[in-house]
């Protein structure tokens, strides 16, 4: 799993009947990145089940700003994947507390087991 294309201090770009929703609840600030993850060995259903944990906690990614903002759109490219195959990269937005670490977590749904990356 790769992380690249990182804006910590992004500025959604939503229409105007959305802008409530682009707007960041108070102790956050949108992060824009790109999500990139090649399968190595078996098949893998790469669904988009990421969390990421900040200061403030764990947060679900899907579906803060997908349909709203064009560099925040779901390829819809999800499914199963198998040795070789690369899924991404896949922009993705989300709400995070203004500073700190962050770490990106994804779970597989075949092996149950985690895969976590720590942002630089």
């Amino acid at each position: 799993m790769a992380i690249s294309n990182i804006d910590r201090n992004y500025q959604p770009a939503v229409p105007s009947y959305a802008a409530a929703d682009a707007s960041p609840k108070h102790g956050y600030g949108w992060l824009r990145f790109e999500l990139t993850m090649t399968v190595t060995q078996g098949q893998h259903d790469l669904e988009p089940a990421f969390y990421i944990a900040d200061a403030l906690g764990e947060h679900y990614i899907l579906g803060s700003l997908f349909g709203l903002d064009p560099a925040c759109k779901d390829t819809g490219a999800w499914g199963v994947y198998g040795p070789g195959e690369t899924l991404g990269p896949v922009p993705m937005c989300v709400q995070v507390a203004a500073s700190g670490p962050l770490t990106l977590r994804w779970t597989s749904s075949q092996t149950y087991q985690s895969i976590e990356v720590k942002f630089p």
